[in-house]
């Protein structure tokens, strides 16, 4: 038989490079300033981040939001009240 013994672990790649991502700076808002953009707190905006609704992107330790998803975000209407009369 040839059969040849594999490694154990996971399969690694040597051939494998990694792109580097290109960061334009025009393109993305931090934090703080889509918070100022919206007019909602930077929590509203990590929450938001953290609920997948906006794409993000890590640059040094610091997130950042895509532009244009903030700026396309519309957030969900309040309900309408139901106005009941009294007899």
């Amino acid at each position: 038989m040839a059969f040849k013994r594999r490694p154990r672990g996971a399969v690694v790649k040597k051939s494998a490079k990694l792109k580097k991502k290109n960061f334009d700076p025009s393109k993305w808002y931090s934090l703080i300033e889509a918070a100022r953009a919206t007019g909602v707190t930077r929590q509203v905006i990590a929450d938001l981040v953290r609920r997948r609704r906006f794409r993000t992107l890590v640059s040094a330790g610091k997130m950042f939001v895509l532009r244009s998803a903030v700026e396309n975000f519309k957030p969900l209407p309040k309900p309408k009240i139901a106005v009941t009369k009294k007899k």
